[in-house]
C-alpha cells in the first residue's frame, strides 16, 4: 500500500487535474489516519523520532500539528483480505494499541467492508463496537481500531477534503 500526508496530496491535486491526479495514484479507495496520539510499540530506531501529537516549531514560531496521512486502499489479486495490524499485514501501523492483525478489509467489485479479525483491543466504526461480521463502508466513516483513528473515503469524498485543506493562494484586488 502507497501513502501520502495529506498536505503533500492536496498540493499535488492541486496542481494536478484534481481527480484525475487522483485516480492516477491509486485505482482504490482511501483511509486517513487521522492525527491523534502515537504508542510506538517498541522503541527502536525506527521508533525513536516518532511524531507526538503536536510538534514543537522553530524558535519563536508557534507549534505545528501532526498531519494526516492517506493510505490508498486497493483491492487484492487474486481476491482476499487486505490485512491492517501492528506486525506483517499490508497495511502497518506500529501502534501498540493495535492487535498484530487487527482489521480485515475486503472488496465485493462495489463496496468496502470491515471486520474486526479477534484484536484484543477492539475497533469501533461510527461510535459502534465492530464484530466479525463485515460491516459496508460508506465515505465518512470513522473506524477507530484501539487507538487509531482512520476516516474512509472514496475518491470523490477525498476530493472534497483535499479541497477544504489546500493552501489558499492569496487574491489580488
Amino acid at each position: 500500500m502507497r501513502s501520502w500526508l495529506v498536505s503533500a496530496l492536496s498540493s499535488k491535486v492541486t496542481r494536478g487535474a484534481g481527480r484525475e491526479s487522483l485516480d492516477g495514484l491509486s485505482r482504490g479507495d482511501w483511509l486517513v489516519w487521522e492525527p491523534s496520539t502515537w504508542h510506538p510499540a517498541r522503541a527502536n530506531s525506527a521508533t525513536a523520532m516518532g511524531l507526538p501529537m503536536v510538534l514543537k516549531g522553530a524558535s519563536g514560531q508557534a507549534p505545528r500539528v501532526a498531519e494526516a496521512l492517506a493510505i490508498a486502499l486497493e483491492p487484492k489479486v487474486p481476491r482476499a483480505d487486505v490485512t491492517f495490524g501492528r506486525e506483517r499485514c499490508d497495511v502497518t501501523i506500529d501502534d501498540r494499541t493495535l492487535s498484530q492483525h487487527h482489521l480485515g478489509f475486503s472488496f465485493d467489485e462495489h463496496h468496502w467492508w470491515v471486520r474486526d479479525v479477534g484484536s484484543r483491543n477492539g475497533t469501533l466504526v461510527d461510535g459502534r463496537k465492530l464484530g466479525a461480521e463485515p460491516v459496508m463502508m460508506v465515505a465518512g466513516m470513522v473506524i477507530q481500531p484501539a487507538q487509531v483513528v482512520l476516516t474512509y473515503y472514496t475518491t470523490p469524498a477525498l476530493l472534497v477534503r483535499l479541497a477544504s485543506s489546500a493552501p489558499r493562494r492569496p487574491t489580488h484586488a
